[in-house]
């Protein structure tokens, strides 16, 4: 992902007929980078 600010970060996930997933809280820093995998 791109042009994403550094900081503090919770992913909420919703979706019809399915329960929230919320994620551990995380940080980003301007020097990490983000990619995103689908779970398994």
């Amino acid at each position: 992902m791109d042009n994403v600010a550094q900081g503090r970060y919770i992913l909420r996930l919703s979706s019809v007929g399915y329960q929230t997933w919320h994620s551990p809280a995380f940080e980003l820093t301007n020097t990490q980078r983000v990619g995103l995998s689908e779970p398994k």
